[in-house]
């Protein structure tokens, strides 16, 4: 308040007083009234009515006019009972001084007639109990100490205490009341007799002070604690010029009018009760700071230990620090009243510098971190580098600026050592801080601007900085802070710099920060308004810009989650992108940072919610919930990482990360080089992690285990039984939670089969195997099967597909082509039958189909594919029994192939049915193997099975040559054992050696008997060269028999 509304008022202050006075003698001539006034009793009943409702400074003309027209004399009991119910009503500083002056006007009229029972009926309001203080336990359900009241209950008795000393210190400074006795005499009985009260309203030594003293000991009473120390706080700061005003006051006029209205006698003692007061009240902060100290060290204590805030601990400590905050604000404004010094302890604390500025930083204004939030802040970021880029900015004093120059002045000058060059390099730095030409500073800003888009390091950020500390003007932090909003919407990166630059600069200007605030936040709810209209990039940028700003605590967290707000209310796939890149922003830093992380969680609780009611697609609930998951991502045990040795690693690397299809040579010829006793083990367990190998090199993999087949073939043998036997386990246990390994597997065995490591009939007897028991017997029988676990229906279904995929074409060419087709018809079965399947499954169904059997049917319904299957089963079961031979379908044992001995329902090769049997008729067909035969020992099966096909291949070469026509002298005769003690071959081939004659035998024959006689024929003649081409393509057939059936599938 300026001298002059100061001095206006004090004259005010006393001219009322003086007509106070007069009224109260007896004077009628003050207040001028109509000479005809209207008793209507509407009239009279709307004005008592008007008081208890609409005491306010929009009708204080009215209720003048009123006052000046009505009688209202048979009325005074009600009105003044109307009118202190109105007053307090009034909570505004505008309608306690509009009904001060409308009491006032009654006071003038009525004079004691109306003063004295309004006095006392709003002092009884104010004093329910007479004799107890404003702050009796009476008025509050205390506890063991103050800060455990009730807030709710100490708030609602602050709102109705406040306005009612209000009330009775203007009656007493414009003269409506002066002491108690003014009063006294309208109080209800205080007598012994009267149960409700016991004690006096007043003492007799009290009775002659004036009442605003009485109310300021009553409120300085600390025998109840500082309860209420705001509501003093309050009305020493409205009161101070005309209660607490010094002797030595500089404005004499001033004074003089104060010593009018109020004696210095009485200024005198309420300054020295007021002083006491805040003594105690200094001491009361200093045990309530030590306090607040005390449980924060705590609460870090308990959080360092579990990692986690305690929410409980956490709240409470905010709401102490609130309160002791708003109580040092009191202190500080007391002591200015009073002229002392404030304890510096209690001014600088670093939650009152927070108070008192607009941010969520917990920096001071240098720049400096407050102790209170470093266990805040070891919670919230990664790691260090962003503790450091989010938190510790430079500090512009003076004594920081002059260090950080001389620090990159000698780092740009390292070479120059001359004193004299630097005295002069001191010295323009000095003029470089002084006041710069108009011109010289915009072209400064412009390289500055240029410059902005190469700072991309925290370094680089903190020269910039600096830099600009020198720049400082008007027009440059314009022109900056338009820079700093016209980012380009591909370069998103710099956003992190530039709101850093502008979190250190906020020490110089707090424009900065607000600017780059409402630019974001009307540029997000542009973007949310307009919906798709924007591109990808612009929403990026102006998303990252929203969570910069919240990572530097520049953005209020209100505005923070107003923006989440907008984003939830439609719930579009617009929004859920845009609240998606939100929550992957600093969605993080809110669930983390202890202000925000109650609410974050009840946010991301109504997002769950709101997920879970709206019908989303399954991109954007896939987006959401991954989003989600980076925000809050469930908790896991720390997985401790095991060691590995330098073998190990040198493994690791050449398996698992180098090994591709053109350097599977050179691998082998590294893994030869291994002690393949001592490092078996490693060896072992680095080939049989199948699925840390890229997907596409496992067909190397399988190429490198067929090359080392021939060096260690036990070793090979016990990988692929061992990978099978796995495969098995997991489709029986239905063990589909490592899915991703197990196709790994899968394919390996696929590219082994293919490359002819592996036996045709142990992939079929997986793929059958895949074909669940219960519903492979429901294609037979033609049941319905019941579904009871779609997760491992699907698990069997991708295993089938990678599969088919890697080795269909070579299964189905091999000579299990029938069995394979009537495998594809139970495997559309069993594919078509289940309830939903995705689309990419879908795709693949119809694909694999194809690529394995191009020329069979697709089918797309159940009933489709379960005839084709039954027709086929039918034809292949009427083939048998006119052969009178066995079902086709019988049950088969896997336990040649894996430990589990559960049987399925499998079609047995049958050798018969390839390709050549369908163009000849008179092959002979080879025996099946029977199921039943459980006792067979497998060497002696393999070994049985051998014979046979060479018997058949054997009959086959004969049978084949039984229509061909011999050439002459094609045949050669047999010798006589009897002469010759070797076979005709080699003793054929020892003539040959010795001589360059062949010996013959020639068969003659007279009447019944046969003569045999020996020719020598020369070597160079046809018949010796006929005959020995003969024998060497006979020697050559015979191998290619033989390694027909050693490689026999």
């Amino acid at each position: 308040m300026s001298r002059e509304e100061q001095i206006k008022k004090l004259n005010q202050y006393l001219d009322n007083r003086e007509l106070a006075f007069r009224a109260k003698d007896g004077d009628k001539n003050i207040f001028h009234t109509e000479s005809q006034l209207d008793s209507s009793l509407k009239k009279n009943t709307a004005f008592m009515k008007r008081c208890k409702s609409s005491l306010t400074s929009e009708n204080y003309d009215s209720f003048i006019k009123e006052i000046k027209t009505l009688s209202l004399k048979k009325f005074i009991p009600e009105i003044t009972a109307a009118i202190v119910e109105g007053m307090m009503k009034c909570k505004a500083t505008k309608d306690i001084l509009s009904s001060v002056k409308i009491v006032w006007a009654l006071n003038l009229r009525f004079s004691t007639a109306f003063t004295g029972p309004m006095l006392a009926n709003l002092y009884c309001a104010l004093y329910p109990n007479p004799g107890y203080s404003l702050c009796h336990e009476s008025y509050f359900e205390l506890k063991q100490n103050e800060n455990e009241v009730s807030e709710k209950d100490r708030s609602s008795h602050l709102l109705k205490v406040r306005p009612l000393l209000r009330f009775l210190i203007e009656f007493w400074l414009n003269g409506v009341v002066g002491t108690p006795e003014d009063f006294v005499s309208y109080l209800p009985s205080t007598d012994s007799n009267d149960k409700k009260f016991r004690k006096p309203w007043f003492e007799e030594q009290n009775l002659k002070k004036p009442l605003v003293v009485l109310l300021f000991n009553d409120l300085m009473d600390t025998r109840f604690g500082f309860l209420l120390l705001p509501v003093l706080t309050s009305l020493v700061r409205t009161f101070s010029c005309e209660l607490f005003t010094t002797e030595d006051f500089e404005d004499k006029e001033t004074l003089e009018l104060v010593n009018r209205l109020n004696p210095v006698v009485w200024r005198t003692y309420l300054r020295k009760s007021l002083n006491s007061y805040v003594d105690k009240l200094e001491v009361y902060c200093q045990k309530r700071k030590s306090l607040f100290e005390e449980l924060n060290k705590q609460y870090q204590e308990q959080s360092i230990i579990r990692a986690d805030p305690n929410n409980e601990k956490f709240q409470r400590l905010a709401n102490f620090s609130k309160s002791i905050e708003s109580e040092f604000s009191s202190y500080a404004s007391l002591s200015e009243v009073l002229n002392r010094k404030a304890s510096e302890d209690l001014l600088e604390l670093n939650f009152m510098e927070k108070a008192s500025s607009g941010t969520n930083s917990v920096f001071n204004a240098s720049g400096e971190r407050s102790e209170s939030a470093n266990v805040e802040t070891a919670q919230v970021w990664d790691d260090r580098e962003q503790y450091f880029f989010y938190e510790v900015f430079p500090n512009f004093n003076e004594g920081s600026i002059a260090e950080m120059k001389s620090s990159i002045y000698e780092s740009s000058q390292e070479g120059i050592r001359s004193s004299s060059e630097n005295n002069k390099k001191e010295d323009d730095l000095k003029d470089s801080t002084g006041d710069l030409n108009t011109t010289q500073v915009s072209s400064r800003v412009d390289n500055f601007l240029l410059k902005l888009p190469s700072m991309v390091s925290l370094e680089l950020t903190n020269e910039m900085a600096l830099e600009f500390y020198d720049l400082n003007t008007k027009a440059s932090r314009n022109r900056l802070i338009k820079a700093l909003c016209t980012i380009p919407r591909t370069s998103s990166f710099l956003v992190p710099y530039y709101v850093r630059l502008a979190r250190i600069l906020s020490q110089l200007s707090s424009e900065f920060s607000t600017s780059l605030v409402d630019h974001a936040r009307h540029s997000f709810k542009r973007m949310i308004h307009r919906k798709a209209k924007h591109e990808y990039d612009t929403r990026l940028l102006i998303v990252r810009y929203i969570s910069e700003l919240t990572k530097f605590q520049l953005m209020p967290f209100h505005m923070v989650f107003e923006c989440y707000k907008l984003c939830i209310n439609e719930f579009t796939p617009f929004d859920l992108e845009v609240l998606a890149l939100l929550l992957e922003s600093c969605g993080r830093f809110l669930l983390r940072y202890p202000e925000t992380k109650l609410q974050m969680q009840s946010f991301l609780e109504a997002i769950q919610k709101k997920k879970l009611a709206s019908a989303l697609a399954s991109q954007d609930q896939l987006v959401l919930e991954n989003a989600l998951h980076f925000v809050n991502p469930p908790k896991r045990g720390i997985i401790v990482s095991k060691k590995k040795s330098l073998k190990e690693e040198f493994l690791y690397d050449l398996i698992q990360i180098r090994l591709k299809d053109d350097n599977v040579f050179p691998t082998l010829l590294l893994l030869r080089k291994f002690d393949w006793k001592d490092d078996y083990q490693i060896l072992y367990n680095t080939i049989m992690e199948v699925w840390n190998i890229k997907y596409n090199s496992l067909n190397a993999l399988a190429r490198l285990l067929s090359a080392l087949y021939k060096f260690h073939p036990e070793f090979c043998i016990h990988v692929i039984d061992d990978t099978l036997e796995s495969l098995f386990s997991a489709v029986n246990n239905s063990d589909h939670v490592e899915k991703q390994k197990r196709l790994a597997q899968a394919r390996f065995i696929s590219e082994l089969c293919v490359i002819h490591m592996l036996d045709v009939r142990a992939i079929t007897n997986f793929l059958f195997h895949l074909l669940p028991l219960e519903k492979f017997e429901s294609f037979l029988t033609m049941k319905a099967s019941t579904l009871t676990n779609i997760n491992n229906d699907m698990f069997r279904l991708r295993l089938i597909v990678v599969v088919l995929q890697t080795c269909g074409p070579s299964i189905i060419r091999s000579k299990t082509k029938k069995t394979m087709l009537t495998y594809l018809l139970a495997y559309q079965c069993y594919f078509l039958i289940q309830p939903e399947m995705p689309l990419d499954m879908l795709y693949e169904f119809e694909d694999v189909i194809g690529y394995v059997r191009p020329s069979m049917k697709v089918y797309m319904h159940y009933e489709e594919a379960r005839n084709a299957l039954t027709e086929r089963l039918q034809a292949i079961s009427d083939d048998w029994e006119e052969d009178d031979t066995r079902p086709v379908f019988q049950g088969a044992n896997d336990g040649d192939i894996s430990s589990n001995e559960e049987s399925v329902y499998l079609p047995e090769d049958i050798s018969d049915e390839s390709e050549t049997d369908e163009e000849s008729s008179g092959l002979e067909e080879s025996d099946l193997l029977d199921s039943e035969d459980e006792d067979i020992d497998n060497e002696m099966q393999l070994s049985r099975e051998l014979d046979e096909e060479f018997e058949r291949l054997t009959n086959e070469s004969l049978l084949t040559r039984m229509h061909e026509k011999n050439p002459g002298f094609d045949v050669p005769l047999p010798l006589r054992a009897s002469s010759l003690g070797s076979p005709y071959v080699t003793r054929n081939e020892e003539s040959a050696s010795e001589s360059s004659h062949v010996m013959f035998t020639l068969l003659t024959k007279r009447g019944n008997k046969q003569r045999s006689q020996y020719l020598e024929i020369p070597s160079h003649s046809s018949l010796v060269r006929s005959t020995k081409n003969q024998q060497t393509e006979e020697i050559m057939e015979r191998k290619r028999v033989k390694e027909m059936v050693l490689n026999f599938e």
